[in-house]
This record gives structure tokens, sequence and C-alpha cells, in this order.
């Protein structure tokens, strides 16, 4: 069984513990995550099956108006369609809410992630220069509702 749920604090280890494995090097900590989770403005989402996690994301928003922040999906479970699944639900539960857009950053070299993004209809809007702490630049993706 699939669920798909509010991110809380009490689910922060076992999120903190899978975003170290997906973001070696780079990833949110504790605090992180929780500051971001207790702003009013936050939107997050956890994604279960059998009780056992599979991937989260947190966005952020400012109407009309949704940034994604962060998504994991555990190496395990990759190509499964759980990304897909957690876009889906923040898509549907954005338009309800009466957002009109989602924005999200990702890596040029990422290509994996932008062809998720790409079939859950997100298109290019711009690009930002040397983004990452590599320098590495961020395709802008958005998303109309």
């Amino acid at each position: 069984m699939i669920s798909i749920e509010p991110l809380s604090e009490k689910d922060l280890p076992e999120v903190c513990r899978m975003e170290e494995l997906v973001f070696p090097g780079s990833a949110w900590t504790n605090d992180m995550f929780r500051d971001e989770i207790r702003k009013p403005s936050s939107c997050s989402l956890l994604l279960r099956q059998e009780g056992v996690l599979i991937g989260y994301l947190v966005a952020d928003t400012v109407k009309p108006e949704l940034s994604l922040l962060k998504i994991a999906v555990h190496p395990d479970h990759r190509r499964k369609g759980f990304g897909s699944m957690l876009l889906s639900r923040l898509a549907d539960q954005s338009r309800k809410e009466g957002f009109t857009k989602i924005f999200l950053e990702v890596r040029v070299s990422n290509s994996a992630a932008r062809r998720i993004y790409q079939r859950s209809g997100f298109t290019v809007a711009g690009i930002r220069k040397s983004y990452y702490p590599d320098n590495e630049d961020a395709l802008v993706m958005e998303r109309t509702l």
C-alpha cells in the first residue's frame, strides 16, 4: 500500500538518513528541514510504501506560485514512478489550493531528473549561471497548473 502524507517533525530522523544517502556532501540538515516545514508557507509530502519511506518533497509557497525546494526518492526505488507520483500529488493539491505555477531549479547535468520533470509537464524557463557551490549552472523549470 502506498501513502502520501504531510512530512512532520517526527519523520525528520528518517528523512535525514535518506537525504544523506541521496545527496552526499550537500544534504540538508535536520535543522534545515525543521525550519522549512515549520514555515506557514511550506508544503511538504512524504511517500511510503508498506510503511517504508520511499521519497519526499519540500516546497515553499507564495501565491499564486510554488517553488519546489527538494525532492528525493530512495535509490532502491528509482525508476518506478515514485518521483512522478510525488510531483503529481503536489500539482493536484496546489491546483486545488489556487496555485497557478510550480518552479524548480535542477542541475544542467542531471538528465534523469530533467526527464522526470519534463514528463511531469515542466518546461525550461531560464538558466541560473553558477547556481550550485561547484559553479554548475541550474535550469529553471516551470509548470503551469
